[in-house]
Order: structure tokens, then sequence, then C-alpha cells
């Protein structure tokens, strides 16, 4: 994203209160519930978080109405539009042209991006997230600028002959080598010596994957992060002779929420070590003296860790839909097979095994067959058919996209999760409140220190930062301008 300048000059929201600062800083937590704010509220230290809250724009209620997967999240902060118009449905799905599953790139992403807003070559633009295809999300045709953790615990840079890695990134690399953590104690933050750690990063040289793991689930990669976007700031001197933006994606409590559900006591003591980081980050910009905005949100949130009835095994699945389709289609030929793949949440059919023109009732027949399992709440078919009116129905409108999202989404009830294989861990992804709702908050010269409980959503955070950039918002943006983030009240 960039100013525009004296080349651009574009109408924006307000009287005259709306103030481009050089830097832009987009902090984007991979998993982050609105409640944590509040849950550990009391724990926090006065220049963190609630620092943060007292000095933004700040919305608790921040919703991704769309499936909650990492990337889907991210696509749609970038992009300020849904699925169903960026692309990205999930962080993969089944490609039936060639019968293989498809992880999701940045070159899946079918709109532009904020990012891409490019009026003055002057200004730069850099991100960090733990995969490349993560940080790129953000700006796909970039070359350089990009910044990523590789298996082995180190970080990279994209880099070209034109564009080399930075100098500075060396240094960096060995202050926050992954050797310092090898058979460290977490111990809980701020507990008093002696206290029992949390978990201890066990480090086996004959299993040294099993280590990085534990590492990058942990607050000291958190914090690695963060120490990577002050040097990053600090050596390109971002902000200083042009206006910059860092966007950083911290999936450390992704990472560990996927293992533990959103409530643990590793969970809270991970967003009490990310209080202290962005205390100690907000202090450090402050001293640095160059005007700044920072903005905190999240992809997504996480369900709790379920019970054991709560797991759903996606052949149970499977197993009713081809019974309610055999039943149906396949009277005289008992060997048919309707299902040619379920990625969660999408089920794909063997479409040439029913006549066309019975397609979407096949695809009706197959949602309430999952919907009979008891294990499923909802459906969506491909033709927009959903059984019953809600809010529901547009968030799993907004999740759909053709091809990718197959024939019918499905939405397990409250609660459940997809059966991995190991009676552990929880799935993301869900249309539910837990995995959509996160907090957003904006702290600068632009925006009014307020709370504000109506309810937003992730698409409107490209606009808002468009309208303060003075740049229009990406080509596909449905979101809204918050001016009431400006003290100007609801447009």
């Amino acid at each position: 994203m960039a100013a525009g300048a004296a080349a651009l000059t574009f109408p924006r929201p307000g009287k005259a209160a709306i103030v481009s600062p050089k830097l832009t800083l987009i902090l984007i937590a991979e998993q982050f519930r609105s409640d944590y704010l509040f849950r550990n509220f009391n724990s926090f230290n006065a220049s963190g978080f609630r620092r943060l809250m007292d000095e933004s724009a700040f919305f608790p209620d921040c919703r991704l109405l769309s499936s909650s997967f990492t990337l889907t999240g991210l696509a749609t902060i970038a992009t300020g539009s849904y699925a169903d118009m960026h692309g990205i449905v999930a962080n993969r799905w089944y490609e039936s042209a060639g019968g293989k599953l498809k992880v999701a790139t940045p070159s899946d992403l079918e709109v532009t991006t904020l990012f891409q807003q490019e009026f003055d070559p002057a200004n730069r633009f850099f991100a960090i997230a733990a995969a490349e295809s993560k940080a790129r999300l953000f700006h796909p045709q970039a070359t350089s600028g990009i910044f990523f953790r590789k298996p082995d615990s180190t970080f990279a840079s994209l880099a070209t002959a034109a564009t080399p890695e930075p100098s500075w990134f060396s240094t960096f690399n060995q202050t926050n080598a992954a050797e310092k953590f090898q058979n460290r104690a977490w111990v809980a933050h701020g507990a008093p010596s002696g206290t029992p750690p949390l978990r201890n990063l066990v480090y086996d040289a004959a299993k040294p994957e099993n280590f990085h793991a534990l590492l990058a689930s942990s607050p000291f990669a958190q914090s690695a992060e963060i120490n990577l976007v002050r040097d990053l700031i600090h050596n390109e001197s971002l902000g200083v002779n042009s206006s910059d933006t860092v966007a950083a994606v911290l999936d450390s409590i992704g990472k560990l929420g996927s293992e533990t559900g959103a409530v643990s006591p590793l969970i809270d003591d991970e967003v009490l070590s990310l209080d202290a980081d962005i205390s100690s980050l907000l202090e450090w910009l402050d001293a640095r003296g160059q005007s700044y905005q920072i903005v905190f949100t999240a992809a997504h949130g996480a369900p709790s860790e379920p019970a054991t009835t709560s797991r759903v095994a996606p052949g149970e699945i499977v197993a009713a839909v081809e019974a309610a389709l055999s039943t149906e289609f396949a009277k005289d030929n008992a060997g048919l097979r309707f299902v040619e793949a379920y990625v969660y949440p999408f089920l794909y059919l063997r479409t040439e095994h029913v006549p066309p023109a019975e397609l979407p009732r096949a695809r009706q027949i197959a949602g309430n067959a999952a919907l009979a399992t008891r294990r499923v709440a909802g459906f969506m078919t491909a033709d927009g058919y959903c059984p019953g009116f809600s809010d529901w129905n547009q968030r799993a409108r907004n999740s759909l996209y053709r091809r990718r999202s197959g024939d019918v989404l499905l939405s397990y009830k409250p609660g459940f999760v997809e059966y991995a294989g190991v009676d552990r861990g929880i799935s993301y992804g869900s249309l539910w409140n837990y995995d959509t709702q996160v907090p957003l908050l904006m702290k600068g010269p632009s925006f009014a220190p307020e709370r504000f409980d109506h309810m937003v959503e992730l698409i409107d955070i490209a606009p808002t930062l468009a309208a303060v950039a003075g740049v229009p918002p990406p080509a596909a943006c449905s979101g809204r301008v918050l001016t009431e983030a400006f003290g100007e009240g609801v447009s």
C-alpha cells in the first residue's frame, strides 16, 4: 500500500482529521479470539494490549463471515473481499481436473490486494510470515521484501540478483538462532523462580523436526517474529523518507491453537507473551520519533478442544452420502461410486454418474444425507440451495467459489471438529462465531481512541486503510470504510 502523494488525490471520508503516517504496521495473529483480550485483561501490563485498547479505534466484534481457514482470512484482509470473489476458499481443496489435492498458493488469488496499489515507486511493502505462501498472499507479484521461516526455524527472504538478501539479515538470524532454545523450559510469563515449566522444548538430534514444531508454536518463535519486524523497520529506515507498510502474520498462536484448542494454559501464556512483545514494540516505535499507525487483528478464531464424541471422521460422512446417492441413482449398479473427494468442508461428487438435469437434486440428497449423520448442522449446494434461512446462509455463500468449493459445503455442528487420526487437537475453518469473531484495533493519528461494540467485518480493513492512504480500495473490495474509527460516525 502506498500513499498517493502528489500523483493521486482520492476522496477521503471525514473533514480534515485524516493523516497518512509514514509507517503502517499490520500485525495479524493467525488465530486470536476477541475473548482473549477480556479473559486475560487483568494480567496485561499497562503498556501492551491495555494501551492498544485504550489508544485505538477498538472493534471487539470483527467478523470473518465465511469459512475461517488461515489463508482464507489472510486473503480477505488483503483484498477486502470474501472467498466468493478472491477464490481462496480454504488452505487446500480438491481439483477434479487433475484428480488431486491442491494447496492454495498466492497465484490462486483471483483479485488484486490493497498492497498492490503502487502509485509511488518510492514507497515500499514488506511481509513476514511462517511460510512464503502466506507472506506473498498480500502481494503475489512481489520479488523482494518477503520474509518467512524455513523448516529449520531460520528465516529466509525472497531474494533475486537485483534485490539480494539484506546485509543485516544474517545478523538477525544469528541473534534469534533456534539452537538457543534447544531444551528450553517454557515457564509461565511472570512466574516466580522454581515454577515448573508449562512445556519443555526437548531437542532430539535423531528427530529435530519435533523440536522445530515445538519451537514454532511457542512464545519464543512469536517474539522472534516481532524482533524481525523491529529489525526490518530499523535497518531499512522504514517510514523515514517514504511511506512504507509492513504486514506480519504471527503464526505461533495458530499452531498452538490447532494442538490445544482455543482455551488452555499454554494459549493464555502465549497471549501474555504477545502482550509483552507489543508493549516493547510500541515503546520502541515511540522512541524512534517517526509517525506510525498500527493495526492488530487475526485471520480467524478457534474452537475449544472437543470431546471424543464431537470428532467427525470424514469416512462417516462419505459413507452416508454414498448410500443415499446409490439408493437414488444406482439401483441397478451397486458398484458405482458417487463421491470423488471430501476435503472439509467441501464435498465433490462424480457428476458423470448423475444425469445433468438431476445434478441439483443429487447435491441436495448428498447434503441431507450428511445432515442425517447428526454430525452436520447445515449445508449449501453449489447451486445456492440451503435448507432454512438465516445469517448462516450468507456466510456459506461467501465461502463458495466455482469449481474449488465442490458440489456441497458442509458445516459441522457447533463444537464438532474434523477427526485427524488422533484424539487431540482441533480443526479450523467453521462458520461459527468462535472461529470467525476476532478483535480489530487501529491506532494512529487518524483513528479516534474509542471502543465500538457494533459488528464490523474483516473486509472493512482494506478500504479503511486505503482511505487513510488516499488510494482507491482494491478492485473487488466489498467492505466499507470504517468512518466511525475517524470519529465521524457510521457511514
